[in-house]
């Protein structure tokens, strides 16, 4: 996937924490930019796949490739191009894989929801932003310096990061039949 210069934020503040200079856009060839061009990409799709967001869940019904699996299914539906991370797959009552990146079946039909790659970083919360900046701080500092005390730390607010963005998407389900509010326990 190509990033347009909306990442631009994302890829500063990941370069800000790595104590390197921002950079423009993503071209010109500078070490940082080659940095943040060969990083980006990896940062946003483990992001992506990490947890079934919601600001990415997609559905989706697959089309079957017209080539055939060698042996044990009928059928093989290639996954989307932007595909992160399979949430579901609802090929009736029959049994299905997923392998590589296709789902085998007998199914005349493959319906799948999944946690796409996002083009701009506009689609996902400030909670995703986050965690895709700190995962990318953490890939520069893996290619650069090594530095394992700050990779330590990186990787301490990574979990920090992604706890609260879980809790941020799961706030809204919520049983508050369940809830017992200060009024109720006086």
């Amino acid at each position: 996937m190509i990033y347009s210069n909306n990442w631009l934020g994302i890829a500063n503040r990941a370069l800000v924490k790595t104590g390197n200079q921002q950079i423009e856009s993503f071209s010109g060839g500078t070490d940082n930019v080659n940095y943040i061009n060969t990083c980006l990409p990896g940062a946003v799709e483990s992001v992506a796949g990490i947890f079934p967001w919601k600001s990415l869940a997609t559905r989706r019904a697959l089309a079957p490739s017209a080539q055939i699996p060698e042996f044990g299914y009928i059928y093989q539906y290639p996954l989307p191009e932007d595909f992160a991370r399979l949430n579901t797959v609802e090929t009736g009552e029959l049994k299905w894989e997923r392998e590589g990146r296709a789902i085998l079946t007998d199914s005349t039909f493959c319906n799948i929801t999944y946690g796409r790659l996002p083009k701009d970083p506009d689609e996902i919360s400030p909670a995703l932003k986050e965690l895709i900046t700190i995962r990318l701080a953490y890939a520069i500092v893996q290619i650069t310096t090594s530095n394992t005390t700050l990779m330590n730390q990186l990787s301490q607010e990574f979990n920090t990061a992604l706890v609260l963005a879980e809790n941020e998407e799961n706030q809204g389900e919520r049983d508050t039949t369940k809830f017992v509010g200060w009024a109720e326990n006086r």
